[in-house]
């Protein structure tokens, strides 16, 4: 599927219409992300639930100690059997503060993973387009249980690699128009190239209702109910489900870390998950290939 990815083409792309931020706002904007992931974290105490830091957010409390000096945005894991109970503690305790949108549950959420944003602010990326409550996001990939049969786990991984794909052909197909015009703008070849395909595929499900195939893809995703079994999944990571297939143990052992001045978790196998993700994680990106995201207008925090 590779001819099909946009995401490492997207993220160093820039177009008429987005914003170019100043210092000062990222700055502003890191700021209000620590005090998202510090709420978070209370909520998650509260409800004796645990989070572990995912992607890049992991990466940083490794290698930098705290947020890579780049990055906009915090990513958390947290498993199934646990999400609910976050997010209910979110709610009982911020939800004069915070948007919850959940796949399957929150219409108009077009994606299969959780996220949590700052009412009040707005910064809309390219998944925005048709979303109204686009503040400031921090982003919860579930880790799923998988099965202990190989078959069983292969079907389960075929099923998430499935919704995954055609769930985001789908959503590439309903926001054409804009998406289109990013591609073209953004000069990038692959990306018009990865663009047009998936929106060809994505025509082919346009009977379909996108919040229902993002309901079923969610289902999916959650069909193994053995919290005991040897494996566990993050399909809604950035390699999916069989590049993010980890044992059970020791990945939910977990570590406890500082991260911007909140207690935290790491995966107990911190160095394989970011050796996995990664490679070679502990050396620098050149300026060039650092990872960021494009936000469009409005921009506001």
């Amino acid at each position: 599927m590779g001819a099909f990815s946009t995401a490492d083409a997207i993220r160093h792309v820039k177009i008429p219409g987005s914003v170019e931020i100043s210092p000062e706002q990222f700055s502003l904007l890191r700021e209000k992300l620590k005090e998202m992931f510090a709420d978070i974290s209370d909520a998650a105490s509260k409800a004796d639930v645990t989070v572990y830091l995912g992607g890049g957010s992991c990466l940083g409390a490794v290698r930098n100690g705290g947020m890579i000096p780049w990055d906009d945005d915090i990513d958390i894991n947290v498993r199934r059997e646990d999400l609910e109970s976050l997010l209910g503690s979110i709610r009982d305790g911020y939800g004069d503060k915070y948007w919850i949108r959940t796949p399957g549950k929150t219409q108009g959420h077009n994606l299969l993973f959780t996220q949590i944003r700052l009412k009040g602010t707005s910064v809309r990326n390219r998944d925005d387009s048709r979303n109204p409550e686009c503040g400031l996001p921090i982003d919860i990939f579930v880790i799923e249980n998988t099965y202990d049969s190989l078959l069983k786990r292969w079907w389960h991984g075929v099923g998430c690699m499935y919704y995954g794909f055609v769930v985001s052909c789908r959503k590439f197909y309903e926001d054409r128009a804009f998406l289109t015009g990013f591609a073209k703008d953004s000069g990038s070849r692959k990306l018009v190239f990865a663009t047009a395909l998936k929106k060809m595929v994505g025509a082919l499900y346009s009977g379909r209702s996108l919040d229902s195939m993002v309901a079923k893809g969610d289902r999916w995703y959650s069909r193994c109910k053995d919290g005991t079994s040897r494996y566990i999944s993050i399909p809604t990571g950035r390699k999916h489900f069989f590049g993010e297939l980890y044992e059970r143990t020791p990945f939910l052992d977990g570590t406890s870390v500082e991260f911007e001045g909140t207690k935290t978790n790491l995966p107990g196998n911190a160095e394989e998950y970011l050796r996995n993700l990664y490679g070679d994680y502990s050396s620098m990106p050149a300026e060039k290939d650092r990872e960021r995201h494009i936000f469009f207008e409005p921009f506001a925090l």
